[in-house]
C-alpha cells in the first residue's frame, strides 16, 4: 500500500487527521529516502491545511531533497485543491514553497541506480 498516496487523497478530501496519520506511516515504512520525502511532503501539506507547525519536517524535507531523490510526485491534485480557493493565501504560498523545494531538489532518476545512505544505523536504498 502506498501510504503517501492515501494520505494525499485523505488530506485533499478534508480528512486531515487520517491523512496526517497515513503520512506518518508512509515515513515510518519508507524503504528509500525518496519514499520518505513523499511521506514528509504529505505530512507538511496536511499540517499546512491544519494550521500546525511543520518547520521541523520542512528542514528534514529540504535536506533529503538536497541529497537527491527519485522524483515522480505530481502536484496536479494539490493544484486542483488550491484552485478551489478554500484555503488562505498564506497557506497557498507555503504549499507552493514546499513544491519548489521538491522541484529544485537534486534528481536521481537513472534506472538501476542505487544510492545507499546511512541514517540512524539503517540503510536506505
Amino acid at each position: 500500500m502506498n501510504y503517501a498516496n492515501l494520505a494525499e487523497a485523505q488530506i485533499l478530501s478534508g480528512d486531515i487527521e487520517d491523512g496526517l496519520k497515513n503520512a506518518r506511516t508512509a515515513i515510518e515504512k519508507a524503504d528509500s529516502r525518496s519514499r520518505e520525502a513523499e511521506g514528509l511532503l504529505q505530512l507538511i501539506i496536511g499540517k499546512i491545511f491544519a494550521g500546525e507547525d511543520y518547520h521541523e519536517e520542512k528542514e528534514e524535507f529540504e535536506e533529503i531533497c538536497k541529497e537527491g531523490i527519485r522524483k515522480g510526485w505530481e502536484f496536479d491534485e494539490i493544484h486542483n485543491r488550491l484552485e478551489e480557493g478554500d484555503i488562505s493565501e498564506e497557506q497557498e504560498k507555503e504549499i507552493n514553497e514546499i513544491e519548489e523545494i521538491y522541484k529544485d531538489g537534486k534528481e536521481i532518476n537513472t534506472i538501476g541506480e542505487y544510492i545507499v545512505r546511512k541514517k540512524e544505523n539503517e540503510l536506505f536504498i
